[in-house]
């Protein structure tokens, strides 16, 4: 019943031009920072957002909503960024975000296998 509800409620805020944040990539036990934000993204688009929309809620908007679009958000000169590749399109089919090829963080590429298993404790070497 709340999922319904939020999907209806999420969907009216779109619809009326009300900015969404996406928000359950924070630090949580037990969560995988990025792969919980994969799932959240696919609800937001399936409660009224484009696949776009829902990317924009976790970069864009949120770097709005936090007062630092200034140096985050999007990618420009200057900025800073944490970069996804993907073997999809995730920008016109969201689920395409689970696709992924490399993380860069800070500057540095990670397989995203690393990331995992280095969250789970497993070291990996470098």
């Amino acid at each position: 019943m709340h999922y319904t509800a939020s999907r209806a409620f999420i969907a009216k805020v779109a619809a009326a031009g009300g900015g969404i944040t996406a928000g359950t990539d924070t630090p949580t036990p037990g969560v995988t920072p990025g792969y919980s934000l994969h799932r959240e993204l696919e609800l937001l688009a399936n409660s009224g957002l484009t696949p776009m929309g829902a990317i924009q809620a976790a970069t864009r908007t949120a770097a709005e909503c936090l007062g630092r679009s200034a140096d985050l958000g999007t990618i420009e000169p200057g900025k800073l960024a944490d970069l996804l590749v993907t073997a999809g399109s995730p920008s016109t089919q969201i689920s395409d975000i689970r696709r992924l090829e490399l993380v860069f963080k800070g500057g540095v590429a990670f397989e995203p296998s690393r990331i995992i298993m280095a969250r789970r404790g497993v070291k990996t070497g470098q």
